[in-house]
């Protein structure tokens, strides 16, 4: 479990958060029973060789491993002779039938051979056998059936094979070596001297530095049937002491039992319980039922293990009070564990816990408790149960699996070095549990990997995969190696190892995940594309499938090929619904952000605008502060300025203000000021102003500051500060309308002779500017002959109002000639006046022309008194 894990924790970066579906799958299991174990038969699996090509170097030997078969049989066999092959250095060992065996490796020149459920015969047991790889066997019998022939090696040994014969008489050990064998010398010759011995060739790769593995004697055999005992075990303990062992079905029952005639002793009790009259021992006899039944059980067996819970269930429920309750309830605990019935199975092993203190199985109720929680990510209370099983019961068989799951969970809580400090532990203390499983060794290889101790991980990951080729996570254990040249750099060679995965284990994790990895290697996008699609469709519920969409859209995104890239996460998040994935957003904002700044690029932000429309409940939850800035430009491109304010708010709210770009402050305070926002605007504008003095839009900035000083009322600073705008402006049209804006502001404060020069340079910059319109021209004028007439100096400003009418849009313009003749007769050059009030009354507008006639009037009336003045003058 810790392996799949830390293969899919980064797609990114290996060391990473990504997918913890994939932890939850049982790739290590615990092994069964002693004859059930994983293989490890030296360098000879082919397997293994191909890899040791691949790595360029030599797997490390450091076990051996065999077993004869699924199940041991349960009869007593005899060892009837040791015979030794000179010519192909083969040991035969006749023991009249296959039984477990288990081979392995003290320092460089002993070889353990162990048999179990054996009996040494006399006879078998020769004075002298010797070779030229072989020095001397000898044998020993321990308690327990258990036989050991210690065989003595010369140095250039290597390794050893091992296989039954065809009819399962006789095991068959042939001892290997790296020099060539030896022919057999013709009778008269004299035999060669024995060979020097040499040394075991070292392996490539580094072996771990902080963990040294044990080397076995006989001494420490008895370690290798270190197994912690099944907690319904007990209820053959407490019939000991059960008055109803006295009646011949029960005794005969527990019998039967003790010698593992399981699916008699079921037959008997179900006839039993069945038969017997109320009250006569039957507590005794469903519990027995149901405890044969589960030892006899498939457990791979899903209707098995349900019918085993039920006959627990019925026992339980008929005499909840037996003695042999807990031993019942803890075995339906563990039961419904494995149908990952977790609420059942946690009150089953919490009712051990609390009602029966003292039952023997309590600790193994407490780590199939700290296992459950595991299993529902509940990490942290699977740390605490286990640590409690550990304080509790520190001599209980189960310390060495307890401290094991304990490693995992630290492992699943990311606390590596904790994971790794107690592996390195355990295997210290329990030496035995390295040979049990590959749990250990997976597990110990993880953490070195999660710590960056890329050596270390290999060394002890190839120590897995050699000890036990046919572990259920070979293929992932593979990978992982390749994963440590890859963090190395060594791409070749884990280039090669993960197309070794691919090749070997089709359908499988480590395929999956190595094909991931391919990709990476691969130079044409078009490959990548469709192995990334091969994972996808093929693969469509494995977590790696969700990894595959990721890398897809990243590539596409790389490709230019935004549209699809997009489409790919839409079509990700539809089948992956729920809360954004790290890996996800990473891709996205990218991809967004790619596709934005290549519509910004073309000016096109009506196309950003659509896209930002469509994916907006998507883009507004990345919160990516680029990605708001440019929708915001856009919208303030637009003109929609509410819009460009609420986005470009946010993001000035996710940086921080010195990440800020000056054109987001600016943007900003733009879009704020034409939303009517003046207030923030002016507080941003200024802002801008004083972090980016002289920058690019520096002098618009000051001009809009300005003119909301003007809305304010503030006219003496808005006349410095536009006069400041001034200095930095280019543009013709800019200058002026920073001039107009002054003109204003001195108007304001009655300083009539300033405004009157800045508008003739406004007008003066308007007229040079071909992009300027009349209309334009012909309003300054009029602007500027108000002023002349604020100031009494008419005709200046009869002067300015001919050129207005003059750049008018309009032909007739009577107002404004009105005004024209009107400051005129206030000049007193009465014959202009004259003349402008007689065009207007000839333009025929029937309330202009009768002001100009009465206007008339009143001039001829002055000029008919005129001479009068003068004479009585």
């Amino acid at each position: 479990m810790l392996f799949a894990a830390s293969i899919v924790r980064s797609p990114f970066s290996d060391r990473g958060s990504l997918f913890r579906d994939l932890r939850r799958k049982p790739f290590l299991k615990h092994s069964g029973t002693y004859a059930d174990r994983g293989g490890c038969n030296g360098l000879g699996d082919n397997r293994l060789n191909r890899v040791e090509t691949i790595m360029t170097g030599v797997l490390v030997f450091f076990a051996f491993w065999l077993h004869p078969s699924p199940v041991a049989p349960s009869g007593i066999q005899s060892i009837e002779g040791i015979d030794l092959d000179e010519q192909s250095e083969t040991l035969t060992i006749r023991t009249g039938g296959r039984v477990p065996i288990r081979l392995f490796r003290v320092g460089q020149k002993e070889l353990v051979i162990a048999l179990k459920d054996v009996k040494l015969q006399k006879r078998a047991s020769k004075d002298r056998i010797e070779s030229r790889l072989v020095k001397r066997i000898e044998t020993e019998a321990l308690p327990g059936n258990i036989v050991v022939l210690n065989v003595y090696l010369s140095g250039s040994a290597k390794a050893a094979r091992s296989e039954w014969t065809e009819g399962e008489k006789a095991l068959r050990v042939r001892l290997l070596s790296d020099a060539p064998p030896r022919r057999s010398p013709p009778p008269s010759s004299k035999a060669p001297p024995q060979p020097s011995p040499e040394t075991t060739p070292q392996p490539a790769t580094k072996a771990a530095s902080d963990i040294r593995f044990p080397e076995w004697s006989i001494d420490t055999l008895e370690a290798l049937e270190r197994k912690g005992r099944d907690s319904i075990d007990f209820l053959l303990e407490d019939l000991g002491g059960d008055g109803c062992i006295s009646h011949p079905e029960i005794r005969r029952a527990a019998a039967g039992c003790r010698v593992q005639s399981y699916q008699e002793v079921y037959r008997d009790m179900e006839l039993y319980v069945n038969s017997e009259p109320a009250g006569d021992c039957l507590d005794a006899a469903y519990f027995l039922r149901a405890y044969a039944y589960y030892k006899n059980r498939n457990s791979n067996s899903e209707d098995q293990n349900r019918k085993a819970a039920s006959l627990f269930q019925e026992a339980v429920g008929y005499y909840p009070e037996s003695r042999y309750a807990a031993a019942g309830i803890a075995a339906m605990g563990k039961l419904h564990r494995s149908f990952k019935d977790y609420d059942q199975a946690k009150g089953y092993l919490r009712a051990v816990l609390d009602r029966y203190p003292d039952f023997p199985g309590a600790s193994e109720a407490m780590l199939e408790l700290g296992r459950l929680l595991a299993e529902q990510e509940k990490t942290g209370l699977a740390v605490s149960t286990l640590q409690s099983l550990i304080a509790r019961h520190p001599k209980s068989a189960l310390i060495p699996e307890a401290k094991l799951e304990l490693g995992k969970a630290f492992f699943e809580e990311n606390r590596f070095q904790e994971a790794l400090d107690l592996f390195i532990s355990l295997s210290g203390s329990y030496p035995g549990i390295v040979f049990e499983s590959p749990d250990l060794l997976v597990s110990l290889g993880n953490a070195y990997y999660q710590m960056g101790k890329m050596t270390e991980a290999r060394d002890v990951l190839l120590r897995a995969v050699n000890c036990f080729p046919q572990m259920p996570a070979s293929d992932t254990a593979l990978t992982r190696i390749a994963d440590t040249l890859r963090e190395e750099k060594q791409a070749e060679k884990a280039q090669k190892l993960y197309e070794h995965v691919v090749k070997s284990f089709p359908g499988s994790d480590g395929y999956i995940i190595s094909s991931v990895r391919m990709a990476e290697y691969l130079k044409r996008a078009p490959e990548k594309e469709n192995l990334y699609r091969m994972i996808i469709n093929d693969f469509p519920d494995h977590p790696l499938s969700q990894l595959a969409y990721i890398k897809l859209a990243n590539l596409l995104n790389k490709e230019g090929d935004y549209e699809k890239s997009i489409d790919t996460i839409h079509t990700f998040l539809a089948k992956y619904p729920g809360s954004l994935k790290d890996e996800a957003v990473q891709v996205m904002e990218e991809v967004y952000g790619s596709l934005f700044k290549r519509l910004l690029r073309a000016d096109d932000t009506a196309g950003m605008l659509t896209w930002y429309e469509r994916d907006k409940p998507i883009l507004n939850r990345m919160n990516q502060p680029e990605i708001f800035a440019m929708v915001g430009r856009a919208y303030l491109s637009g003109h929609l300025h509410a819009e460009a304010a609420d986005l470009l708010q946010k993001a000035s709210q996710l940086l921080p203000k010195e990440k800020q770009a000056p054109d987001l402050i600016f943007n900003l305070g733009v879009a704020l000021q034409e939303a009517g926002q003046e207030d923030p605007a002016l507080a941003k504008l200024e802002a801008y102003c004083r972090q980016h003095p002289g920058g690019d839009r520096f002098g618009e900035a000051l001009r809009r500051i300005g003119r909301m000083l003007m809305g304010k009322k503030q006219y003496e600073r808005a006349r410095k500060t536009l006069q400041q705008a001034f200095q930095h402006a280019e543009a013709a049209a800019d200058k002026a309308a920073i001039r107009i804006l002054e003109a204003e502001a001195d108007k304001a404060l009655g300083d009539y002779k300033p405004a009157a020069r800045n508008l003739i340079q406004a007008i003066d910059l308007f007229s040079a500017d071909p992009q300027q319109s009349n209309g334009a021209i012909s309003k300054l004028y009029r602007d500027l002959g108000d002023i002349y007439l604020e100031t009494k100096t008419y005709l200046k400003a009869a002067d300015s109002f001919a050129m207005a009418i003059k750049f008018s849009d309009r032909t007739e313009n009577p107002d404004l000639r009105f005004l024209l003749a009107e400051t005129y007769e206030k000049g007193e050059a009465v014959e202009m006046a004259d003349k402008v009030y007689r065009e207007i009354v000839e333009s025929g507008d029937p309330f202009w022309a009768r002001l100009a006639q009465e206007k008339l009037r009143g001039i001829q009336i002055n000029n008919r008194l005129a001479p009068k003045r003068e004479s009585e003058g």
